[in-house]
Parts: C-alpha cells; sequence; structure tokens
C-alpha cells in the first residue's frame, strides 16, 4: 500500500489546523468558552480534534484501518504541538502539563469523563452547537480534559520528553473512555 493511498492532504490540513485552533481556544481558560470554541471549530473545519473520538470510531469499526486512524492521531498531535509552539507568541499559556504519577482518582475521573462525552455527543448527531454543551457538561461534572491533543498542547514537542509518562497515562484513560463510550451505545441502544 503507497503512502497516498492512506494519505489525505484535506483531512490533514482539517485535522491540524482545527485541533490547533480548538487548543487556542482551551488556552483562553472558561469551561463555557471551550464549549462555544468546540462548537466553532466543528463548524469550520470539520475535523474530529480529539484523538479519543477517533478512537472511538476505530474501534466501532472494529479496529479496522489502523493506518487512517495512525494518521488521524498524527494530524491531531501536529496541530496541538503546532499550538504549543505558537501559544507564547499569541499571549497564550498553555496550561499544566499532566503528572507523570498514576493516579487513580484522576485517572477514572478522565477515563468517565471521555465516556460520558463521547457518548453524549454522539446522541447529538451532527449538531456542534449540542456537543460543545456535552463538553461543557462533562468539564462541569468530571472536570477532565477528554482530549489527548489538548493534553498534548500543554506538553508541545520540546517538553514530550519529560511529561511522555503522563501523556500516556492520559491518552490511556481517554481511549478507555471512548471504548467504553462504544459499549455504553450499544447496550443502551441495543
Amino acid at each position: 500500500m503507497a503512502l497516498t493511498d492512506v494519505f489525505d492532504k484535506d483531512d490533514c490540513i482539517n485535522e491540524v489546523v482545527g485541533t490547533m485552533m480548538f487548543c487556542f481556544v482551551c488556552m483562553c481558560g472558561g469551561d463555557f468558552t471551550g464549549a462555544f470554541g468546540l462548537a466553532a471549530c466543528l463548524m469550520a473545519f470539520g475535523a474530529e480534534m480529539n484523538p479519543a473520538a477517533a478512537f472511538q470510531r476505530f474501534a466501532k469499526d472494529g479496529f479496522k484501518n489502523a493506518d487512517e486512524f495512525l494518521f488521524t492521531f498524527a494530524y491531531q498531535l501536529i496541530g496541538a504541538g503546532l499550538a504549543n509552539m505558537a501559544a507564547p507568541h499569541l499571549g497564550f499559556t498553555a496550561g499544566a502539563a499532566p503528572s507523570n504519577d498514576f493516579d487513580q482518582t484522576g485517572f477514572l475521573r478522565e477515563m468517565l469523563g471521555t465516556m460520558f462525552f463521547l457518548a453524549a455527543a454522539a446522541g447529538a448527531g451532527n449538531n456542534a452547537i449540542h456537543v460543545g454543551f456535552v463538553l461543557f457538561a462533562s468539564v462541569a461534572v468530571f472536570g477532565g480534559v477528554y482530549n489527548p491533543a489538548v493534553v498534548f498542547s500543554r506538553i508541545g514537542f520540546s517538553g514530550f520528553a519529560d511529561n511522555m509518562m503522563g501523556f500516556l497515562i492520559m491518552t490511556a484513560a481517554n481511549f478507555a473512555g471512548a471504548f467504553l463510550a462504544n459499549v455504553s451505545d450499544d447496550n443502551v441502544r441495543a
């Protein structure tokens, strides 16, 4: 299989730019700002901007098309890394990097929050405003991030080596939550 068989320039641009813009919105603070920012980014770019959402789709499809998932994940992390690099030049603060220490309560809150967000967002259909309010509700209840790209925007390319374990822990929680969102969706709708 050739690289051109899995690389889609439009998907790359949408995911990189959309994720970068959403990370900027998250750097502005305020859950309400993040909710409307997500809605605006979804409407403007039509991208997932969230590796957990990409993983949810990947799992729902029976773990087929791994190359598509990995490219999307890479695009989103590139967008987040670019947001981290540009943040100081735009007057934004990237936020605190995740701890490299495992915190069971934090892991469970992030996992359950991701599950709640993605399951409820799936129920919102294609309505970006509803998805934004789902994010607002999820953050209000669980206080998490639910997006490995946002976590990466806090670390950046230059800080990854020092924060790799924290990133992997948060990503594992998000991917577990995404998988549980599919399980809950299948059981609720069955």
